[in-house]
């Protein structure tokens, strides 16, 4: 994808992007600092394997019962990282992923984020506000299928339904499609 982030085998940092041509060109990311280089390192890991549970959940030919090996990995990613970075929405995060068109991925994997109040913030200070540490819930994704393979109609009890079926899949009247 057009900006991502992708890490060679020798764990140096690349962005991808296409050239006038609009061929696929990689850019090596250089001078960043260890810890943002650690954290996108980290962030990679849990969108590849969030992306291969999702591709799993939509692969018609992925049994149900290998589903679960790609969640205990998604979990083990996830888990490592908010041990090691925090949260994925908490700011160090976002800011080292920001230019990534996947890190709205990310941070939906953290639903009902809350960045906490240190005992320093003024809403503590000057409102009585209880100081609070940061939490999220993590997302349906990490415990249960929340995609489903994609059904293709190969036949249809009427012209409408032949119709419905198309625009369905392709967003628009396919004949080929229709006659089929």
């Amino acid at each position: 994808k057009n900006g991502n982030y992708f890490v060679d085998d020798k764990g140096s940092i690349y962005r991808q992007s296409t050239d006038l041509a609009g061929n696929p060109v990689a850019h090596i990311v250089e001078s960043l600092p260890v810890s943002t280089a650690e954290r996108i390192r980290g962030l990679i890991k849990i969108r590849d394997a969030v992306r291969a549970l999702m591709r799993a959940e939509r692969d018609p030919m992925t049994a149900e019962t290998a589903l679960p090996a790609f969640r205990k990995e998604l979990n083990k990613v996830y888990d490592n990282y908010i041990k090691k970075y925090g949260y994925l929405n908490a700011f160090g995060n976002r800011r080292a992923m920001a230019d990534d068109p996947d890190m709205p991925l990310l941070e939906s994997l953290e639903p009902d984020y809350d960045a906490g109040l240190k005992s320093t913030s003024k809403a503590v200070k000057e409102n009585g506000e209880a100081p609070r540490p940061p939490s999220a819930k993590k997302a349906d994704i990490f415990t249960k299928r929340v995609l489903q393979p994609e059904m293709v109609v190969m036949s249809a009890a009427s012209g409408k339904d032949a119709l419905i079926a198309s625009l369905n899949r392709y967003g628009r009247i396919d004949t080929d499609y229709i006659t089929q």
